[in-house]
Formats: structure tokens, C-alpha cells, sequence
């Protein structure tokens, strides 16, 4: 098979042999594996061809069973698999690149055509083509692979009224294939041609419920959902330079950790920006001021720099969430769906944030903020308020009604007149409504109507026949 890189055709080719089996023994106990031996033309001849696994069995505990316990199922499986999307193909050989410059000659040698005299002979340009080494091949690459275990179960409870799904999973995501730049050597000599290697790892662990319940009052039918899902991942092995401080370390940490510069408030006088009051000097400008933002000097060398950052938050929500209902009355039915992120960090670092210097106009944010959560005014820009830091950090959480929609249905009955069999008519709504700290910007994403397409509220309504 050909794939396709950027829309262009490339000779890029794979093969793959499937094989699967599946036992199940009186509805009740069943065991279901799949075997998968594959090639990819990116890796080198013996480094190509994997084989990948999964199993996985699940057993019925009960089934019809009691009114607290109607139906019960745990189910387990795992497996090895290979990722086979990469930037580029034959990562394995070298990638030369050539370019190439003119040069004039004349008696005196080379030279620019303009500054060369010439006293007898002729004068030529040359062009001189030259060969460099844009990528080291690796010719030992091959497969990144994802070790995957997960189980949980399957439940019907409280007389067919309830439905719960809850499952673990942990995987470990194992030679990721990057382009180191801290292992090896700098006198290797590598600079832009460094070579990819499978280096990286990052184990995930997540939990995942889903659950839903069901019930009639009277004329009135209403089925109320939830999904949540909660996840985290650690880095385990990781492409970084030998640091000398622990608190520098991103090794053994979660894999969206946020590194920066740890606030410790707005300096009070000039001369403690300055480096007095027993102060380090910070060195992101030449002078700072009373009001510009101060960090703590993690390593106590005296001075305020890069080798001070620390991890001071996390981007990824550890909680992803969804709720849902369905009621419906009669003819009437009526649909909610809202969803949610939470215990996670934002940086507030967008163009929406960071301005005020300058000839730009000013943000919202900025006019209202001053002297409380924007630093010094300045109209040129003070890079040391600026940098990374938990000075501009803010819970993400947040929880939007996503999706209403209300409907009637006109009965069949009631339409003999036209030959129809129902008319629905409804009214729609979505991104109705968001309850966040984070105000003026859409928490889901802040770039959308500053830099990027905002993401619209809207209504809409119609009506659905049915002949």
C-alpha cells in the first residue's frame, strides 16, 4: 500500500497480515485475541517488521439477576501495539541538501566581480555547488510501541433503571521516536542533522464511568446521563540536559507539566528591583522598577535566570466530563447536553493578556487590571513581567451548557388532511452559556476571537416532515 505525506503521493509502503479468534463458552465466558504482523518501509530492512497482540476475555456473573442487580459483566484485556505515523519516511538514512553560491574569478583569485581588477585575462563567475548533511540517519529506528492493559465492568442495577460502564486503563507509550538533543554529545558535531532515536517514554492512567438512569413519572419520561473520565500521564524516560537541581528535573514528572519562574509578588521600591534589600538581581532587563514582578531564586546563586524555572502547574484537565438529559412529555421532548474540564492550569500568555506596551491599543484586561493583575504599565516592553511564570496562571475549570434542543411533534392524527404522518418542529441553541473564573476569553480556547476564529453561540429552528 501507498500512503500519503502532505497530500503528495510518496513511496511509502506497508504490509500487514491480520489473524483473530474468538471463543465463547454458554453466553457467559468468551476470549478474543488478534494478531497483527506489519512492515513499514520508513525503518530499515531488519527493523521493520513487528508483530502486535491484543487479548482480551470477559466473564457474565450475572444475568436476569436480582432487582438491586440485574446484569453483571467484568471484562479485562491488553496488548502490544506499534505506531506507524511519523513526520517522515527513511528516517534511517542520511538526508544530504545542497545549495549553492557564485563566486568570481580573475588573476587575483576569487573575489566579488566588483572589488577584483582585473590587469590581463578575463574575468568569470562561478558557481560553486556545496553539499551539506541536513539529517543523521538512525539505521537501528524502528517501532514505537504502546503497552496497554485496561478492565472494568458492566452493570444493570435497580430494576433495568440504571446502567453503569466504569473502566481502568494503563498504557505506557515506549520509544517514542525523537530528535534528541541532550544525549549526545555536542562534540559529536551533530547541530541541525541530529538523528531520531526511540528514546522517550510516558505511561497514561486514566479511569473512565459512563452512567445513565431512566425512570417514568406519570406522563413524563426522562433519562438522566453522566460520563467522566479522569487521566494522567508521567514521564518515564525523557530527552533533557543533566540538570543540577532536582527542582529543574523533567523526568518522573506529569507529561504536561508547565515550567516557569515562581512569583513571589511586585516589587515595592525601585531599589529592591534593583538588587536591594538583600534582593537577587533578576536578569531579563537591564533595570526594573518598583512594581514589576519578582521570582524566587531557587537555586540561591544571587541572580534571577532560566536555571530558576520550576514546575509550577500542569495543562491537561485531570477530569474530562458530561451531563445529559432527555425528557420528554406528550408531544414535547427536550434535549440538554453540558460538558466540562477541570483541575488544570491556564497561562494566560495571548496577545489578549499580554499587550500595553507599545503603540497597541489596550485590552479589556489590561484597562482593568492595572496595578492589580498586570504588571507595571510601560511602553516599552519589560521582558521580566513577561516570561513564563504562576503569575499568569488560572484554574482552566470550567462548564459550558453545549447543546438545547426543544421539539413537538404533531401526531400523525391530527395531519390526515395533508396524508402526513408527523410534523416535528424545533428550536435549537448551542454554546449557550460557560460558568468559568476565567472571564472575556472562551476557557475552552483562548485564542478563539483574538487570534483565532471565535467560536460562536447559536440558534437555530425548523421544522421536519414526514410523508
Amino acid at each position: 500500500m501507498i500512503s500519503y505525506i502532505n497530500g503528495i503521493e510518496e513511496p511509502h509502503r506497508f504490509r500487514s497480515v491480520v489473524g483473530s479468534f474468538l471463543y465463547s463458552l454458554k453466553d457467559k465466558y468468551s476470549v478474543h485475541g488478534v494478531l497483527n504482523y506489519t512492515g513499514n518501509s520508513t525503518f530499515a530492512k531488519d527493523y521493520r517488521f513487528k508483530l502486535n497482540w491484543a487479548v482480551g476475555g470477559n466473564v457474565v456473573l450475572v444475568d436476569e439477576g436480582t432487582n438491586l442487580v440485574n446484569y453483571l459483566k467484568l471484562r479485562a484485556q491488553g496488548g502490544i501495539a506499534g505506531n506507524e505515523t511519523y513526520q517522515s519516511p527513511w528516517l534511517f538514512r542520511d538526508d544530504w541538501s545542497s545549495t549553492s553560491t557564485t563566486s568570481t574569478t580573475s588573476p587575483y583569485g576569487f573575489g566579488p566581480l566588483t572589488t577584483s581588477p582585473t590587469w590581463f585575462g578575463t574575468t568569470r563567475e562561478e558557481a560553486v555547488l556545496r553539499v551539506n548533511l541536513s539529517r543523521t540517519g538512525n539505521p537501528q529506528l524502528t517501532w514505537e510501541t504502546r503497552n496497554e492493559i485496561n478492565a472494568g465492568f458492566d452493570a444493570i442495577l435497580f430494576n433495568n433503571k440504571v446502567t453503569l460502564d466504569v473502566t481502568y486503563y494503563n498504557w505506557l507509550v515506549d520509544g517514542a521516536i525523537s530528535q534528541v538533543s541532550n544525549i549526545l554529545p555536542l562534540l559529536a558535531g551533530y547541530n541541525g542533522a541530529r538523528p531520531r532515536y526511540n528514546y522517550n517514554a510516558t505511561r497514561y492512567n486514566a479511569l473512565g464511568a459512563d452512567i445513565a438512569f431512566t425512570q417514568r413519572v406519570g406522563d413524563v419520561t426522562f433519562i438522566i446521563g453522566a460520563n467522566a473520565t479522569t487521566s494522567r500521564g508521567t514521564r518515564v524516560k525523557y530527552d533533557e540536559p543533566a540538570y543540577r537541581d532536582e527542582y529543574q528535573v523533567r523526568t518522573g514528572k506529569v507529561s504536561d507539566a508547565i515550567f516557569g519562574m515562581k512569583y513571589l509578588g511586585k516589587f515595592e521600591s525601585d531599589e529592591a528591583a534593583q538588587g536591594g534589600d538583600g534582593n537577587p538581581i533578576q536578569m531579563y532587563d537591564e533595570k526594573l522598577y518598583a512594581g514589576d514582578l519578582k521570582y524566587a531564586d531557587m537555586n540561591e546563586d544571587g541572580v534571577v535566570d532560566d536555571l530558576d524555572q520550576t514546575m509550577i502547574g500542569h495543562s491537561s484537565p485531570r477530569l474530562y466530563y458530561a451531563l445529559n438529559l432527555s425528557l420528554k412529555y406528550g408531544n414535547f421532548d427536550l434535549f440538554l447536553l453540558g460538558n466540562g474540564r477541570a483541575f488544570y492550569d491556564i497561562a494566560l500568555t495571548n496577545a489578549y493578556y499580554w499587550n500595553g506596551w507599545g503603540d497597541n491599543n489596550y485590552s479589556v484586561f489590561v484597562r482593568d487590571n492595572i496595578g492589580g493583575d498586570y504588571p507595571r504599565l510601560t511602553y516599552y516592553k519589560v521582558n521580566n513581567n513577561f516570561v513564563t511564570s504562576n503569575f499568569w496562571l488560572r484554574k482552566g475549570d470550567y462548564f459550558k451548557i453545549q447543546n438545547v434542543e426543544l421539539a413537538y411533534t404533531i401526531p400523525s392524527n391530527k395531519l390526515q388532511f395533508i396524508g402526513g404522518r408527523a410534523i416535528r418542529i424545533y428550536v435549537r441553541g448551542a454554546n449557550l452559556l460557560t460558568f468559568s473564573g476565567i472571564k472575556d476569553v472562551d476557557p475552552e480556547s483562548i485564542n478563539s476571537g483574538v487570534t483565532l476564529y471565535p467560536l460562536f453561540r447559536t440558534f437555530s429552528g425548523g421544522v421536519k416532515f414526514n410523508f
